[in-house]
This record gives C-alpha cells, sequence and structure tokens, in this order.
C-alpha cells in the first residue's frame, strides 16, 4: 500500500509521516532536503538552477514511487508537478524547460503504482510560512506569503491529476498539541486502512 502526504511548504508533512508511521508499521519516504544537491543552489541562484532542480525531484519521487511495501510518501510526482508550475508561472523556469519538464513527467507517471490515498493537510499559508520561520532553514528565508499563496492554488489542482483509483483525504492541519495531531492522524489511519 502507498499513501502520500501533500500540503503547502512548512505544513507538516513530516510530522504527519513520522506519526502515521509510528501507528501503522509503515516505512516513511521524506522528501530530499537534506541531503538534496541542488536545493541551496537554488535559493542561492533560482533562474540557474530551477530546472535541476526540478529534475532531481521529479526523479527522487519517481525512485520513491517504486519502492515497494508499505509506505508513506512526503510528497509525491503529483505534488512536484505544483512547483514546477510555479517556477514557469513566475519566470523562473522557462516555458521550454518547462515543456521538457512535463515531458518526463508524463512519459514517468503511466510507470507508477497507484496511490492509495493522497492526505492532504490543510492550512493557511499564512501559518505555513510561521512554521518555516520557527524551523529557520537558511535556504528557505526569500519564501514570502504570496509564494505560499501561489503555491496553494497549484496544490488544490493535485487531485485533478491523481488516477480514479486514488482516494483523496483532507485534513484541517492547523496549531495542533502531541495530543491533537495523534487524533487526527489516528482518524486518517481509520479512513485508509
Amino acid at each position: 500500500m502507498q499513501i502520500a502526504v501533500e500540503g503547502l511548504i512548512g505544513v507538516g508533512k513530516s510530522t504527519f509521516v513520522k506519526k502515521f508511521t509510528e501507528i501503522t508499521g509503515f516505512s516513511p519516504l521524506y522528501e530530499s532536503v537534506d541531503d538534496n544537491p541542488f536545493l541551496s543552489l537554488f535559493y542561492e541562484d533560482p533562474k540557474r538552477w530551477a530546472y535541476t532542480l526540478q529534475s532531481y525531484f521529479l526523479y527522487r519521487r519517481y525512485s520513491d514511487h517504486l519502492v515497494g511495501g508499505d509506505v508513506v510518501l512526503d510528497r509525491s510526482l503529483y505534488g512536484d508537478i505544483s512547483f514546477a508550475d510555479m517556477l514557469v508561472k513566475d519566470k523562473t523556469l522557462s516555458f521550454e524547460e518547462h515543456n521538457c519538464y512535463l515531458s518526463h513527467y508524463e512519459t514517468l507517471e503511466p510507470l507508477l503504482p497507484s496511490l492509495t490515498a493522497v492526505i492532504f493537510l490543510n492550512a493557511t499559508p499564512e501559518s505555513a510560512l510561521s512554521r518555516l520561520r520557527h524551523r529557520a532553514r537558511s535556504f528557505e528565508v526569500g519564501v514570502d506569503l504570496s509564494y505560499l499563496r501561489g503555491l496553494e492554488y497549484e496544490i488544490r489542482k493535485i487531485p485533478s491529476r491523481l488516477r480514479k483509483e486514488t482516494q483523496v483525504i483532507d485534513v484541517e492541519w492547523g496549531d495542533m498539541t502531541e495530543e491533537e495531531i495523534e487524533l487526527a492522524v489516528k482518524r486518517v489511519v481509520l479512513q485508509v486502512l
């Protein structure tokens, strides 16, 4: 069984994945951040590194989708396209680069096993920005509210890209205590399993 977790940057996907795997015994597949050779370069020079970063994420996520067993993906190939679409809109990614990215995406997507479910963690862009500031990753300093609002718009398109058999679960994911987080995740586990 394969499940993906989607939402804004800073929404708490990793927190959800950690708790979900503790409860279910599923294996977590976290988003490539600390081991990503292009992420900090992208934040330093977005136009130069946008296509390289998106290609890296595309193929890394594709590989994650191919892992067998019961897994939870901290962002999926379907979520990745939201970032590429944002980058072409703000002209960080050229039209030609975006078309090339889409060509790769359209080649890879049919080869993926179907996702059982995609869990959308809903929080306001303001809340996500606050969490970003709190975790204080140096390369995320330039992320602003307008970017998160645009990203939220793109992320809402993900369900239209999913296969019909994939269950979509929306979860309100605001500021919560540890106990509230555990209860919210347990409710999702009951819906999925």
